[in-house]
């Protein structure tokens, strides 16, 4: 296959540049700001006058809390006209002796809602998860939020309540030299003796 980027017009190249949906900006050794696209002064609500010959990090910080943890993940700072926004930002030191970097910034808010769902969901299934999944009975959870009711009724109409707690005290030795789906069969077992 040939190679035909010769081809290629810098015309072309940089109206690409300027229509791709992340924003790409170029920089250059002193992390001052060559060039960027329209995508990245729309997501920042800023003009290439405000961007241009400014300090990388200047106009990062200002319009971008900083990164979360090591993966790059801007939190945008909300103004009254924009809604709350996270970019994902890659830097790619361009291949030749100029030193200029492009730094993408691709929007990824639906994708971060969707985690945030995703994990508030987890926790309040977890919140209300009350039945052990191995041997259909009802957890510790669940004995602590229907203790109080049945004491309570129990007091009231003078019955005997009995508690039984039980440990299962084996259940390593058999994890170890049977493995988990026998350790899980005993309890299975146990559970209906119960």
């Amino acid at each position: 296959m040939q190679n035909n980027t010769a081809d290629i017009s810098p015309d072309l190249l940089a109206q690409s540049l300027k229509q791709l949906p992340c924003g790409a900006l170029l920089s250059n050794n002193d992390k001052l700001i060559l060039w960027c696209n329209d995508t990245l002064t729309k997501l920042g609500e800023c003009t290439l006058q405000q961007v241009i010959s400014q300090p990388l990090d200047k106009i990062l910080s200002e319009y971008l809390a900083p990164p979360e943890e090591e993966n790059q993940l801007l939190h945008m700072k909300t103004t009254a006209s924009q809604a709350e926004k996270w970019l994902k930002r890659q830097d790619i030191a361009l291949e030749n002796e100029s030193g200029v970097t492009l730094t993408l910034l691709w929007d990824v808010t639906n994708e971060q809602f969707q985690t945030q769902k995703c994990a508030n969901l987890s926790n309040q299934l977890e919140q209300l998860n009350t039945v052990d999944p191995v041997t259909g009975l009802f957890n510790r959870k669940a004995m602590l939020q229907n203790i109080e009711p049945m004491v309570s009724r129990c007091r009231r109409y003078e019955n005997p309540l009995s508690v039984i707690a039980m440990e299962f005290t084996n259940f390593n030795s058999i994890l170890e030299q049977h493995g988990e789906e026998v350790a899980n069969e005993a309890f299975i077992q146990l559970a209906q003796l119960l």
